[in-house]
């Protein structure tokens, strides 16, 4: 997927494939610190599992409160969590603060877990 002209960034054009019917369907999905976006959630209608291929990433970071460390996030990632739900995909959280190996979320933990689709883990 690719950025198109007047997109915000971290706003991706998902990559279609030709039209059944009256629907395209998305091949691949990646959102880069997009806030949730629907009250029931996004499933890829085309796998079993509904999970789309792609990744939704999120910039966080660590941070020491009264003795505990803890996850910072993006907020803007987190904005309509109240409300809203993510797509069902693999989840990274970015983080800028070290060089450890990056941990992945596979859609297998949000499947078993459907309310963590409405926060950043």
């Amino acid at each position: 997927a690719e950025q198109g002209a007047g997109e915000s960034p971290g706003v991706m054009t998902p990559k279609l494939h030709p039209s059944r019917g009256r629907h395209a369907i998305v091949s691949e999905l990646y959102t880069y610190g997009a806030p949730a976006t629907t009250e029931r959630g996004v499933y890829d209608a085309q796998t079993p599992g509904g999970c789309f291929a792609g990744l939704r990433v999120t910039t966080q970071a660590t941070q020491l409160v009264a003795g505990t460390l803890r996850v910072k996030s993006d907020p803007v990632s987190s904005l309509l969590d109240f409300k809203y739900k993510h797509a069902l995909m693999d989840f990274m959280g970015a983080r800028k603060d070290n060089d450890q190996d990056l941990n992945i979320l596979n859609c297998s933990y949000f499947i078993a877990n459907q309310a963590r689709l409405k926060d950043t883990p």
